[in-house]
């Protein structure tokens, strides 16, 4: 080799030797910069944790901290507690399933959301301690805390801001509606008259700019003589009599004066004192001025029991005399028709006639035919109508006038002989008894309900239906409804044909003669076993517990107010023992819920064994249960807990084997409330969960 190459072998050997020596000085900086990432990166952590515990725990706003997976709650802060109104331990005993009023599905959604991050804002409705729902909002979002992952919740109470705000809308709904179905005269005011609003219709009558005329008494722009009758007018509302209605007159813009119909409402403080008024008027001038040029007519036909009124050829009406106006204006209950409701209910009925029968009327001098009119509340009432072309001496048409005859009666009677001849086809039952109080006459359904051939019971009186669940005085209010009104409906108990006693619900009606005296009785009925089987149904899973069958704790809080009352009434003693599974959670995770829930039964049907007459188990939430101890005073009630804790405790139950039950025992004192009991009782378990679990523990204070 030329000394040329060996210096070209030596050059490169220096190089590698010199590369792997950067190499490993570039690995050991990269492993003492990684080193010192990790304890940086642990110390901001351990600091991070650290601030969020000082935040977390003296935050003012209740704060939680939840598994995103189960719901359970994990820590909550003193304002959380506050808020709530449970101690640590309780609250964290609870899942957020337990104060949360979604249901389970909804909510879990919920939690997922906001574990993805979702969302973080949410509107909740949760449940206090002491059972009162609060309107919340909920800010929550997923942390990682000591390796964990789980949702940290900021709660803020709304429920007033949630109150005020529906306040607003109700109120602001309110002038809307006001205005929107009311396109006439529309008017607030003070008990002074100051106006507070107006709309524009009034605003224009009076030819004065809307915004001018706020802050006004409008009754200083009202004619002197009118002034005393408005306030004679506003000094007569009363709470019992809110709305009252007055016609007065008003100046217009050309100086001349209008009649204005008002309905006038008063709102009242809550010392019984008017604080506004709310008026809504209509623009009567005309009706009034044709009124009083037809009133001589008017004296003539006011007596006749039909419907009479006039129009003008723009189907207008004018007049319509007092039978009209007790069809069309009278609701039930009333004292006198409403003017306001007569005057929409006959321009009604006039705008049809103007398209239905005023062409023929106007070419042949009258019409006849059959229609209907509204009457108060909106019933359409069948008419025989006579509909009069008026003419002057030229004979150009001034005016109509129409004649309409109730047919109710008569189209009732008509009605009732086309029922009468299809009742019998029907699912209900039917029977048909005369005055004698025989019966006439059943049908098909009458057999398949009471299994009464009709050869077995035509002939025969009513009677045999006769169940004995009734006694004569329920017969003698049937026949009093029956003797007032004609009719009666109601729950009857009768005896099938077998034996057997059943519900029905039966309607009577009597069939009159033309003088009034009764022909017959009609009996229609159904068989509503179903229904009363059902709502007992329904009663029963409202207030029991669907795991176990023992009350839920709905029931329970009535059967506590029950016994506080016997024991400020009547100095009826009773006792509340808590208890609580200990280790229940080991239970569900090791075993599974279904063998939990298992166990929960078993647990009750063995508890149920110790209890007395007078004692009430239910199950007041998860694996807590209450007893309500009656007629038993601390000593009894001690004594009743330590028989069931010794009896769970020598119990083996299937697949998990033996488990212990911890207790707590008040003794309900007169004139303590029901949340203060609760919370005595609370903090006897508790202590018996603090003290070892397993044992029976009194309430401190108790005597």
């Amino acid at each position: 080799m030329s000394p040329h190459g060996k210096d070209e072998n030596q050059t490169r050997d220096t190089c590698c030797a010199a590369t792997e020596t950067n190499a490993r000085c570039e690995t050991q900086g990269l492993t003492a910069e990684l080193e010192r990432t990790r304890r940086e990166r642990d110390q901001w952590r351990q600091e991070a944790e650290q601030l969020f515990e000082a935040m977390f725990r003296l935050n003012a706003a209740p704060k939680l901290l939840i598994d995103p997976d189960d719901g359970q709650i994990v820590d909550a802060n003193d304002a959380a507690l506050d808020f709530y109104g449970y101690s640590r331990e309780a609250i964290e005993r609870l899942n957020i399933r337990d104060m949360n009023t979604l249901d389970d599905a909804s909510l879990q959604q919920e939690l997922q959301s906001a574990h993805r991050e979702a969302r973080r804002f949410f509107h909740f409705r949760h449940r206090l301690a002491s059972g009162e729902l609060r309107d919340v909002e909920v800010y929550s979002g997923p942390m990682t805390l000591g390796g964990r992952s789980l949702l940290h919740s900021i709660i803020h109470d709304v429920t007033e801001r949630t109150r005020t705000a529906a306040e607003l809308a109700a109120s602001k709904a309110e002038y809307r509606d006001l205005v929107e179905q009311h396109p006439q005269f529309v008017v607030r005011y003070r008990p002074d008259t100051t106006l507070l609003f107006l709309n524009s219709p009034l605003a224009q009558l009076i030819d004065q700019e809307r915004d001018a005329l706020l802050g006004k008494r409008w009754i200083d722009m009202l004619p002197a003589q009118e002034q005393q009758a408005i306030t004679d007018h506003l000094a007569g509302f009363t709470e019992e009599t809110p709305i009252l209605a007055l016609e007065h007159q008003v100046i217009d813009s050309e100086g001349a004066p209008r009649w204005v119909h008002w309905t006038n409402r008063a709102f009242f403080d809550e010392h019984g004192t008017p604080r506004e008024f709310q008026g809504v008027g209509i623009d009567i001038t005309e009706r009034r001025r044709l009124e009083q040029q037809h009133r001589r007519l008017s004296e003539i036909i006011e007596a006749t029991p039909d419907l009479i009124s006039m129009a003008d050829t723009q189907a207008q009406p004018f007049y319509c005399n007092p039978a009209g106006k007790h069809l069309t204006g009278m609701a039930k209950g009333a004292a006198s028709p409403d003017e306001h409701v007569v005057h929409r209910q006959v321009t009604n009925t006039w705008q049809h006639l103007r398209q239905a029968a005023m062409p023929e009327a106007l070419s042949k001098g009258y019409w006849q035919g059959e229609s209907t009119i509204q009457n108060a509340e909106g019933v359409a009432v069948p008419v025989h109508q006579t509909l009069i072309a008026h003419r002057n001496p030229q004979g150009l048409a001034t005016h109509f006038s129409t004649i309409m005859h109730d047919l109710t009666r008569q189209k009732a009677l008509e009605a009732e002989h086309r029922l009468m001849a299809t009742a019998f086809h029907t699912g209900q039952g039917v029977m048909i008894v005369n005055s004698a109080h025989a019966i006439e006459r059943v049908n098909e359904a009458f057999t398949a309900i009471t299994g009464y051939a009709p050869e077995e019971v035509i002939g025969r009186s009513p009677q045999l239906l006769q169940s004995g669940q009734h006694d004569a005085d329920f017969y003698q209010r049937i026949q009093f409804h029956l003797s007032a009104s004609g009719y009666w409906e109601g729950e009857y108990w009768y005896r099938h044909r077998n034996g057997e006693t059943s519900p029905l619900w039966q309607s009577i009606s009597t069939l009159t003669d033309g003088k009034g005296e009764i022909e017959h009785y009609i009996y229609v009925f159904h068989d509503i076993s179903q229904q009363k089987t059902f709502e007992e149904e329904l009663k029963y899973l409202a207030e029991h517990d669907r795991l176990t069958g023992i009350c839920n704790r709905t029931r329970l809080y009535r059967l506590l107010m029950q016994a506080m009352n016997e024991l400020e009434r009547h100095d009826t003693p009773f006792s509340l023992i808590m208890l609580d599974v200990d280790r229940f959670k080991r239970i569900n995770d090791s075993y599974g819920h279904d063998v939990g829930d298992r166990a929960l039964k078993a647990l009750t049907d063995v508890i149920g064994q110790q209890l007395r007459d007078g004692d009430e188990l239910g199950r007041w939430g998860g694996e807590e249960f209450m007893l309500l101890a009656g007629h038993t005073q601390r000593e009894g009630a001690l004594t009743l807990a330590e028989r069931i804790r010794a009896t769970v405790e020598a119990t083996t139950f299937e697949t998990i084997g033996r488990m212990t039950v911890s207790l707590g025992v008040a003794d309900v004192q007169r004139g303590m409330t029901l949340a203060q009991a609760e919370k005595a009782v609370d903090r006897a378990l508790y202590h018996a969960k603090r003290r070892g679990r397993n044992r029976v523990e009194a309430a401190p204070g108790d005597a």
